[in-house]
């Protein structure tokens, strides 16, 4: 991390005693360390320095202002800066999380920042101020307007959202300074983004919590009926797990495996209710209120843990999942096993040491102690649904904006699917992903010259929705000749904006207009044209996409910058 010449001078900071704060034990030993060094130390020290002038700055700064809860202001970006150290984030980061307000609180502005702390943290700062502007809201324009300029700042630097799910995660912890109904309301935006988009980044370390804290919110009779269940038997049931604890340990030392670690946890509060609903049973019903995990340091350790464990317990069909050699979409893999243990169902999982950093801190943990958070820096894998949100445009098509955060929620929320390609290369598309979208997704020439697919080695049409496990071929032309018919059923939002452009390149409006006007013809026979002259919500879809004429809509239907079945919804009313 490159550090500005002139930043403050670390002589100059406060004593431990005179910020009069509890402050964590990793930042007392930085300002210890500031009052006895200086920036020319080692680099360790240095960053230590660093550390303790920021909070520093942002102490003064913050000074006189106030929480709603009547606590200092400086509380909340400690508290940040600690949950961000805790996850083991990096210097630069952490720095952004006690600055991350004072762009928006304060006299400084991003100028300022980058001047004292250097170019990196100051667009950390400047990334996560823009973010903070970013508000839940039911208008759908505005919404859509607002999580692509979101998805925009993560392509640029992802690291951003990590300040913003700490500064979340703060936020819901003190939330009962508010009143009910605002209480509510950023429950359920944690519930309905947040938390769908930190399991996304599989950053474990934020989901569970935010979610118990949303779900207390949300569903307080629920969560507290919940919570006196577990309390009911919880010595019994400790005393059972550490059993099962012991009795694996002492299998597996004697297999030879080492450096291997066996814990029993209880589950989160809300992973509970989310397992009673899924399975329609009421708590008593629930078997595996508490799980197993087993930590080795390597991946065939993880499988010679699993060969002893079914050597020792019977396993429960159907519940093993091999996340190992079939990740999922965010990057988490572990072995997942149910087995029937001295008195009821044990779930297990094992993983080694770089997974289990992988499940806590997810996408994350790529950057811990390091500079630099492009997703570029990472598999392309793991950010291919952000480059699809990305690529979104709004030009202002008809229903666009309902349609862009439909496909949020629906990839934020739902598990992907995994197909392969001829080669065998693993391909991770969203759950109603087609054949169309997978070529897109391999590469816009293959989709733009899209002929003919077999799956599993049968040919089958266009709009065949995949499965997870199926072998894709596409068959492609010489030349490049997309059809709009495919925007009635693609599910991600790069092939529609790259269908839009190629005919946007090729076509002019004469083409564009006997193109659209073929495709009503085919739809509703000769006489369809006069079917929407006078429909009143067609004239709607007209005003909203600023079409004046019949000729203008027949050439936004032609170039695909309306879609043919919307159209045909409308005249169904």
């Amino acid at each position: 991390m490159k550090v500005i010449s002139n930043i403050i001078n670390p002589r100059h900071i406060y004593s431990l005693i005179s910020y009069d704060l509890p402050l964590p034990s990793w930042l007392e030993h930085c300002i210890e360390q500031a009052s006895l060094s200086n920036l020319t130390s080692n680099s360790t020290d240095r960053l230590k320095i660093l550390l303790a002038i920021t909070f520093d700055f942002a102490f003064r700064f913050h000074n006189g202002q106030f929480r709603a809860t009547g606590e200092p202001y400086i509380i909340h970006p400690l508290a940040v800066a600690n949950i961000l150290y805790m996850a083991g984030a990096s210097p630069a980061v952490i720095m952004a999380g006690l600055l991350h307000d004072i762009i928006e609180d304060t006299i400084i502005n991003a100028k300022h920042i980058e001047i004292n702390f250097g170019s990196e943290v100051g667009l950390l700062v400047e990334g996560v101020t823009k973010l903070g502007k970013i508000h839940y809201t039911n208008h759908t324009e505005a919404r859509a307007e607002n999580m692509h300029r979101l998805f925009l700042s993560m392509a640029n630097d992802i690291r951003v959202v990590l300040v913003k799910l700490a500064d979340r995660l703060h936020n819901m912890r003190t939330i009962a300074s508010l009143d009910v109904t605002k209480q509510r309301t950023i429950a359920r935006e944690t519930r309905d983004f947040y938390i769908p988009l930190a399991n996304r980044l599989g950053i474990g370390y934020f989901q569970w919590e935010l979610e118990d804290l949303a779900f207390k919110i949300l569903e307080p009779e629920v969560f507290l009926k919940i919570q006196s269940n577990i309390a009911v038997n919880r010595s019994e049931r400790e005393f059972r797990i550490n059993e099962i604890v012991k009795l694996l340990y002492k299998h597996l030392k004697n297999t030879g495996l080492e450096n291997f670690s066996v814990n029993g946890r209880t589950k989160h509060l809300y992973g509970l209710w989310c397992k009673m609903q899924c399975q329609q049973r009421a708590f008593d019903e629930i078997y595996d209120i508490a799980g197993i995990r087993i930590i080795t340091p390597t991946v065939e350790g993880c499988y010679r843990a699993l060969a002893t464990i079914y050597e020792i317990f019977c396993p429960v069909f159907g519940r093993f999942k091999d996340y190992i050699g079939l990740p999922k979409a965010n990057g988490y893999q572990s072995l997942h096993t149910a087995v029937i243990g001295t008195h009821r169902l044990i779930e297990i999982q094992i993983r080694t040491n770089e997974m289990h950093q992988m499940a806590e801190y997810g996408i994350a943990s790529h950057w811990r102690y390091k500079e630099g958070g492009s997703p570029a820096n990472i598999e392309s894998k793991y950010f291919n649904w952000l480059y699809q949100f990305v690529d979104w445009k709004g030009h202002n098509e008809f229903n666009e904006h309902n349609n862009y955060l439909s496909l949020i929620k629906e990839d934020l929320l739902v598990e992907g699917l995994y197909v392969f390609t001829p080669s065998g290369d693993l391909v991770c598309l969203s759950k109603s992903a087609t054949a169309v979208d997978f070529a897109y997704f391999v590469h816009i020439s293959m989709g733009n010259c899209f002929q003919q697919v077999r799956i599993n080695g049968r040919l089958c049409p266009f709009n065949t929705k995949l499965e997870s496990g199926d072998f894709i071929q596409i068959l492609t032309g010489k030349f490049p000749n997309p059809s709009l018919d495919w925007l009635n059923f693609l599910s991600t939002p790069t092939p529609h904006s790259q269908i839009r452009c190629w005919y946007k390149k090729v076509s002019d409006r004469d083409s564009s207009i006997q193109r659209g006007l073929g495709l009503l013809k085919r739809e509703l026979g000769t006489d369809g044209i006069y079917a929407i002259r006078n429909n009143y919500f067609i004239k709607r879809i007209m005003g909203s996409c600023d079409l004046f004429s019949l000729e203008d809509l027949l050439a936004a239907l032609g170039c695909g910058r309306i879609v043919l079945n919307h159209l045909l919804n409308c005249l169904r009313f």
